[in-house]
C-alpha cells in the first residue's frame, strides 16, 4: 500500500469538487485526537467554541451530513459536541443515534457482565501501577496508563494482555495510551460507518477522519465504499489515504472546506483593496474577477517546525491563499506534481536539516520552471539577505513575518510571474 501523503488541502478540494458536481457528502469524525488533542485525562479534552461553531456551520451546508463516531459513551459524546442535526455513534460503534433512530450492539448486555468479572481481576493489577485507571463504558472498558513511564507502560500492557488472552470473547488493543477492551466480534466503528452509509443515498461520498487504531475498520469501510479516509497525526492507521498533522491543522482545513463548499469569497487585505471612483474600498473578492491580485493563489509551505508552519498556514489562509503544507521536504515534489496548475508558489525553510531546504528549492525550480520558488529563514541579517539576493534569483523572506507584507509581496510575485522576482520582506 502506498504511504499516505502528508498534505492538507488536496483532499479538501476533492470533497468540494464532488459536492459541486451534485454528490451528497457525509463527513464522519472521531473525537479524541481528531477534533481535540490527546490530553492527560479525557475529561480535559473539551471542544473549543470556535471548533463547535465550525462543525455547526459545516452541518448546515445543503448536501452535507455530519456524524461523530467515537469511543466515548454515546450520551457523553452528545454532551461534548452539543449540536442538533448531527448523527452520533458512541462506545466505538456499539451505540448509535442516527437522526433519532437508536441502535445498540445486541451483545452489549451480556458483555457488560463479562466486564464486571474482568474488572474484579483488574483491580489488583491497577493498584500495582499508580497512575492507571479504568473507564467503564456501556459496551467496553478502557484502561488508561498515560501517567506511566515508558518502561512501566510496556510491562502494564503485557500484564493486561496475559489476562485478556485467556478470554476468547474479549478483544483488546492499544488506543492513544489506553487499552481498549471490547467484545470480540462485536460492533465496531466499521460496523457503524456501514450502517450510516446504508441509511444515506447510495451516491453519497463518505469521508472518515480519525487518528488511532480503533479507527482502522471505519477507514476500511470508507475506502471500500469509494470514499476518503483521513488520518490525523503520526499514529493514524495505515488504512488512511491522506494524513493531516494534527487537530489544529484539521481545523484550518475545515475552515477552507467550508469556504469551498459555500462559495463564500475570501477577503483581501486593506493594502490590496482597490478604491473606486468615490474613494470607497472594495473588500470582497468578486467571483468573476480573474485579475492576479484578486484570485486565490495556491502555495506550498515546507517547514519542519509544526508550530511555525501552522501559524504561517493560518495567516496566509486568512489572506485567501490555498495552502498546502508539509514538514517533510521529500513530500514537496509530489505535491507540485499532483497539483501543477493549483500551486503557484513554493515557500521553503532554508534551515531544514542537512541543507534540505536549498536542495528542495533547486529541485522544485528545475522540475517546474513556472513555479515561484521562495526561501525563508530566521536570524538572517540584512547584509546576508542582500548577498543571497545578489547570488540568486530566489526571493528570501526573513522571520518573523508580517502577514500583510508577505501576502502583498507573494501576490506581486504571482502577478509578475514568470518575470522579475521580489525582494526580502522584513
Amino acid at each position: 500500500m502506498n504511504e499516505p501523503k502528508l498534505f492538507s488541502l488536496g483532499w479538501v478540494r476533492t470533497i468540494a469538487a464532488l459536492h459541486r458536481s451534485g454528490r451528497p457528502v457525509v463527513i464522519m469524525f472521531d473525537y479524541d485526537g481528531t477534533l481535540t488533542p490527546i490530553v492527560r485525562h479525557p475529561s480535559l479534552a473539551r471542544l473549543m467554541p470556535e471548533d463547535r461553531d465550525r462543525l455547526s456551520r459545516l452541518s448546515r451546508i445543503p448536501g452535507v451530513r455530519l456524524a461523530m463516531v467515537s469511543g466515548r459513551a454515546l450520551e457523553e459524546l452528545r454532551g461534548l459536541i452539543g449540536l442538533e442535526g448531527v448523527w452520533y455513534v458512541g462506545s466505538g460503534g456499539a451505540e448509535l443515534d442516527l437522526g433519532g433512530r437508536r441502535m445498540a450492539d445486541p451483545r452489549g448486555a451480556a458483555f457488560g457482565r463479562v466486564l464486571d468479572l474482568l474488572h474484579d481481576h483488574l483491580v489488583p493489577l491497577l493498584a500495582r501501577y499508580p497512575g492507571t485507571w479504568a473507564e467503564r463504558k456501556p459496551v467496553g472498558l478502557s484502561l488508561h496508563y498515560r501517567g506511566l513511564l515508558p518502561l512501566m507502560a510496556v510491562t502494564f500492557r503485557l500484564e493486561v494482555a496475559r489476562l485478556t488472552d485467556e478470554l476468547p470473547w474479549v478483544r483488546q488493543r492499544v488506543v492513544s495510551e489506553a487499552i481498549e477492551i471490547t467484545p470480540a466480534g462485536g460492533w465496531d466503528k466499521g460496523t457503524a460507518v456501514a450502517m450510516i452509509l446504508d441509511r444515506l443515498d447510495s451516491v453519497s461520498y463518505p469521508v472518515f477522519i480519525g487518528d488511532a487504531a480503533n479507527d482502522a475498520e471505519a477507514m476500511e469501510v470508507t475506502n471500500g465504499r469509494g470514499g476518503l479516509s483521513v488520518g490525523i497525526g503520526e499514529d493514524a492507521p495505515i488504512e488512511s489515504r491522506v494524513r493531516v498533522h494534527g487537530p489544529r491543522e484539521l481545523a484550518v482545513d475545515m475552515e477552507q472546506l467550508i469556504a469551498e463548499l459555500t462559495g463564500v469569497p475570501r477577503l483581501v487585505s486593506a493594502a490590496d483593496a482597490h478604491a473606486n471612483d468615490d474613494g470607497d474600498k472594495t473588500s470582497e473578492v468578486a467571483k468573476d474577477d480573474q485579475s492576479p491580485l484578486m484570485t486565490c493563489p495556491g502555495i506550498l509551505i515546507v517547514e519542519a517546525d509544526a508550530c511555525s508552519r501552522r501559524k504561517l498556514s493560518a495567516q496566509l489562509g486568512e489572506k485567501g491563499w490555498r495552502v498546502t503544507e508539509t514538514g517533510d521536504p521529500a513530500e514537496a515534489a509530489p505535491a507540485i506534481r499532483d497539483h501543477p496548475e493549483e500551486i503557484q508558489v513554493a515557500l521553503v525553510d532554508l534551515q531544514l536539516p542537512g541543507f534540505q531546504g536549498a536542495k528542495t528549492l533547486a529541485e522544485l525550480g528545475s522540475a517546474h520552471p513556472t513555479l515561484i520558488c521562495c526561501g525563508m529563514s530566521a536570524d538572517v541579517t540584512a547584509y546576508t539577505a542582500a548577498a543571497i539576493r545578489r547570488m540568486s534569483d530566489t526571493p528570501l523572506f526573513t522571520k518573523p513575518f508580517a502577514p500583510e507584507a508577505i501576502d502583498r509581496e507573494l501576490r506581486r510575485l504571482v502577478a509578475e510571474r514568470p518575470g522579475h522576482h521580489g525582494t526580502d520582506v522584513q
